[in-house]
């Protein structure tokens, strides 16, 4: 029931967007957004908890050493470290300061830093590098992905929006563009299909194991 009425709100926003000339936030003041509760990402944040708990299982590990790109106020690794999923010398990457003390805060390692800039190198090795919600948001993030090649044993754990999924080619339909109303112009800068982002993955030299839909109409996203 719960689920059920957290769609039905989505679908209520989804569809006021589509039909009205509601407008976008301009401005993004990322302390202030990762000062909040982000529970809106829980959904993504279960896929990478079902995907780690099998490789748990698989390598039989008792915990995985990860590093979260763009970690945001540390609510995903948080969730991790309850879990008892990761260890404590995990760290969290994020360009805000409130993120970073938030993180800190948690007993994790923090890293402000950020990882566009030409000098940013990620210290250490991981078993998993960690970029949930993270590469939309930038513009050359080929170049970022290319500089965690070394850095980890087993693999990327990506979460990222998929353009072709069946409401955003509703709204097109009705001359919207796929944005979620409570998103600017400028937050989203990179945009993939799954299709897309199959090709483009093994374009810059990476092998997708696996996809997964996290979100979306019931069972639908499953499929």
């Amino acid at each position: 029931m719960k689920k059920i009425k957290g769609f039905l709100r989505y679908l209520k926003q989804e569809i006021a967007y589509t039909f009205t000339r509601k407008n976008f936030y301009l401005e993004k003041d990322w302390d202030k957004f990762w000062s909040r509760d982000k529970d809106q990402f829980r959904n993504r944040f279960n896929i990478i908890v079902a995907l780690l708990k099998k490789q748990l299982k698989k390598t039989r590990s008792d915990s995985f050493h990860v590093a979260d790109i763009g970690a945001g106020g540390g609510e995903l690794l948080s969730f991790l470290l309850s879990l008892n999923l990761i260890n404590h010398d995990s760290v969290g990457v994020d360009s805000s300061a409130v993120s970073v003390a938030s993180i800190k805060k948690i007993g994790l390692k923090a890293l402000q830093d950020d990882v566009t800039s030409e000098q940013f190198s990620l210290p250490g090795n991981y078993d998993f590098i960690i970029m949930a919600e993270f590469i939309e948001h930038v513009r050359d993030c080929e170049e970022v992905l290319l500089k965690m090649r070394t850095h980890y044993k087993q693999g990327i754990i990506i979460t990222t929006p998929n353009l072709g999924y069946l409401w955003f080619r509703f709204k097109l339909l009705f001359g919207r563009f796929p944005y979620l109303p409570k998103l600017h112009p400028r937050e989203h800068v990179r945009f993939w299909t799954i299709t897309d982002f199959r090709i483009w993955a093994k374009q810059i030299g990476f092998r997708i194991k696996e996809i997964r839909g996290c979100a979306g109409f019931p069972i639908l996203y499953k499929i």
